[in-house]
């Protein structure tokens, strides 16, 4: 399938993952509504990718702790561009710290931003979206265990879990999927990984990269139906990286 004018909301779209995420659409001609709540870093590269690739991009201020930001968010995009057919989740936060030293306030906020938040998001969209492509961008860590990441891991366990929830009530119209990569090469990843692993240049280049995840979620929403055979009947997607956490 073809994503040349597919209206596609991508959050956490100002870094990392989800910037590489909304250039790839944008490469495919797709209409980008990045999500994030840097404005100006957002239009900053909406502009670039705009440019480079002749696609519609647009951006939107959004907290996606709140309901009517979000809101917000889902009602300029069907306004300016369209009902959206494409989703992609990419906000999210990382903590390593022992169960017994973090704090309820901590545990809350991981879990919000790294699983309510999404669910509250498509909850939303789904008034109005009948048909397309959710994706999830969870973590390896949902799917295994790790010392000293009680609410990250629980966190995308959760998603996952939802997402495959999420897939057997919104099928066949809409399929959602959560991709759960190990280890990327991003500047919130570099922040906390490196002071508590004292991981080198050279070890992050074994490290997947933004770009890595954005082409899989391309290839996802190119053909669902078929990535799905492909992928085990499993909407669940790991990808394995060459640095281990």
């Amino acid at each position: 399938m073809e994503l040349e004018g597919k209206v596609a909301i991508v959050t956490g779209a100002s870094s990392g993952i989800g910037l590489a995420i909304s250039e790839a659409l944008a490469k495919e001609k797709a209409t980008v509504v990045m999500a994030a709540r840097r404005k100006e870093l957002l239009d900053k590269n909406a502009k670039g990718f705009s440019e480079k690739y002749g696609a519609i991009v647009d951006t939107v201020a959004t907290d996606m702790t709140d309901q009517e930001s979000v809101r917000n968010l889902l009602k300029y995009t069907i306004q300016q561009h369209g009902i959206p057919s494409i989703l992609v989740n990419s906000a999210g936060i990382f903590l390593y710290k022992p169960l017994a030293e973090t704090t309820s306030e901590e545990y809350d906020l991981v879990f919000n931003l790294n699983c309510r938040t999404k669910i509250n998001f498509i909850r939303e969209a789904l008034q109005d979206m009948k048909k397309g492509t959710i994706v999830n961008i969870s973590s390896g860590a949902g799917l295994k265990a790790y010392a000293n990441q009680s609410a990250y891991c629980s966190s995308m366990a959760s998603l996952n879990s939802a997402t495959q929830v999420l897939d057997l009530e919104l099928q066949p119209n809409i399929r959602a999927y959560a991709i759960a990569p190990g280890l990327v090469d991003t500047e919130m990843a570099r922040k906390k990984f490196t002071p508590i692993f004292g991981t080198t240049e050279k070890e992050w280049e074994k490290a997947l990269k933004p770009k890595d995840v954005a082409e899989e979620v391309v290839k996802i929403l190119k053909n669902p139906e078929e990535y799905y055979e492909q992928n085990n009947k499993s909407v669940i997607v790991p990808i394995e990286s060459g640095l281990k956490a």
